[in-house]
């Protein structure tokens, strides 16, 4: 019988050590063997590095320090630089490929990503506002070049999976339509409950699924990155700027939140009633097909998987030839650092 080689572990650089960052090390953790090595880690503060990797009690310290909001130049071991430090370091790692994760929320990573591509390095995306900002060519170069990005749309939910094979399979896809918001599901299912605008805002806030600010989430900005970047992976030449977006408020911080809920509350309650009476429900929608991305409000009917959503849950119906009648729908938490990180590792592990 011959013996089994033991595989080499599959390098990481990861960017982003908040909740999703976090719970990311919890699930490798947790998995059997040592398929990944951690190199290096990234954060506001800058990066740190060591090139033969940060081992399991190591990676159970960095966990706890940032918990405590801790900064990476705080950790006695490896050496810490600014971030620029990783265009020298994929030049010092040539000929050995690893994975770029960003697990961020931080902009203007694309040229990183870009780098660790050229070098053979994997990229692997949770983080949706790099591959929003980049120029449609940007995403096709990237993608080409090997991006895995499930994670950018629906969390742990297999969106982009199921494009990908639909496409292979050779079906041509009319339409995605969506709920693409967990916090902006649970508003609007709140709001059919009888809670004001302001009393389900603030609901969504204290249990933790809006940004700090829920202008972020109440922009719609969030949702139509999330369109763009389906309507790319179909093909589309679209940019940020083309998206049809209508957003429920303004992200203007200077304007008052609670003020701008009271004024607006009213008006969409009456929405909410009445599309309760044509036997339909309001739902903010995300729609990808023929023509520019459309972020915004729309009726749906109510025997609909898009009606029938419950909770923060995301919806993701997809229209083809062969699709119609049903429509082929995934259904799921759409939100939450563990879902989240689990969308990362299902990518990491097709790499392995």
């Amino acid at each position: 019988m011959r013996g089994t080689e033991k595989e080499t572990p599959l390098p990481l650089v990861q960017i982003g050590l908040g909740s999703v960052g976090q719970a990311l090390l919890g699930l490798i953790e947790g998995r059997e063997g040592d398929e990944f090595l951690h190199v290096g880690f990234a954060d506001s503060d800058g990066l740190l590095l060591d090139e033969e990797g940060f081992a399991p009690a190591e990676l159970r310290e960095l966990r706890q320090l940032k918990e405590e909001d801790g900064s990476l130049r705080d950790f006695p071991r490896g050496q810490f630089t600014q971030l620029e430090g990783l265009e020298d370091f994929f030049i010092a790692f040539a000929g050995r490929s690893g994975a770029l994760l960003d697990l961020s929320d931080g902009e203007g990573l694309f040229p990183y990503y870009m780098s660790s591509a050229r070098a053979d390095w994997s990229v692997v995306l949770a983080n949706k506002k790099p591959l929003a900002e980049a120029s449609y060519e940007q995403f096709c170069s990237l993608k080409n070049l090997g991006l895995k990005y499930e994670a950018t749309v629906g969390a742990g939910l297999p969106v982009i999976k199921t494009l990908e094979r639909l496409r292979q399979g050779g079906e041509a896809i009319r339409e995605i339509r969506g709920i693409m918001s967990g916090s902006l599901a649970f508003i609007f299912n709140r709001l059919e409950d009888g809670l004001s605008l302001k009393e389900a805002v603030e609901e969504a806030r204290e249990r933790g699924y809006t940004e700090p600010d829920p202008r972020e989430d109440l922009s719609g900005g969030d949702v139509a990155r999330k369109a763009l970047i389906l309507a790319r992976s179909l093909g589309g030449d679209w940019e940020l700027s083309d998206i049809r977006l209508e957003p429920l408020l303004p992200s203007d911080e200077t304007i008052d939140l609670e003020e701008q809920l009271l004024r607006l509350g009213p008006s969409l309650r009456g929405r909410v009633e009445q599309a309760r009476e044509d036997g339909k429900r309001l739902r903010y929608l995300a729609r990808v097909g023929d023509g520019p991305p459309r972020v915004g409000l729309g009726e749906v009917d109510r025997d609909s998987q898009l009606a029938r959503s419950s909770g923060t849950a995301n919806v993701f119906s997809f229209s083809t030839d062969n699709y119609r009648q049903p429509q082929l729908t995934i259904q799921g938490p759409g939100a939450g650092p563990v879902v989240t990180a689990g969308g990362v590792l299902a990518d990491l592990a097709e790499l392995v």
